[in-house]
């Protein structure tokens, strides 16, 4: 699957239309995939469609994390910041690309001093 797929799924493929409520908004959505793609391609591909979907993820692997952060909040529409969404994102991507599991969502928390890290 790819992210366009992804991004479109529940949908009608005739009408393209997105998700209603995506866990993070598209704009940064598309830097992020754009920037973790430069690094691993086909990986990128896989957790951003994850990210999306929900599809074969673990209660171990961060996007499991990062959607049970992101998913709550999109739907009720109290986003989480933009800060907020690339930072804890990057997290779980380097976790993921590092092949560390999650134990809890602990490991994605975005805190005040955070800045964002080096995707890896």
């Amino acid at each position: 699957m790819n992210l366009t797929t992804a991004m479109f799924s529940g949908r009608s493929p005739e009408t393209k239309t997105p998700r209603t409520n995506p866990p993070i908004t598209y704009g940064p959505l598309a830097a992020l995939v754009y920037l973790c793609a430069q690094r691993d391609y086909p990986l990128a591909i896989r957790f951003f469609s994850a990210l999306m979907t929900g599809a074969s993820i673990s209660s171990t692997d961060a996007v499991f994390h990062l959607r049970a952060w992101l998913y709550p909040l999109a739907c009720s529409g109290e986003r989480p910041t933009l800060r907020e969404q690339m930072i804890a994102t990057v997290k779980a991507w380097n976790l993921h690309r590092q092949g560390k599991k999650a134990s809890s969502r602990s490991v994605i928390r975005v805190r005040m001093d955070d800045e964002l890290p080096e995707i890896l």
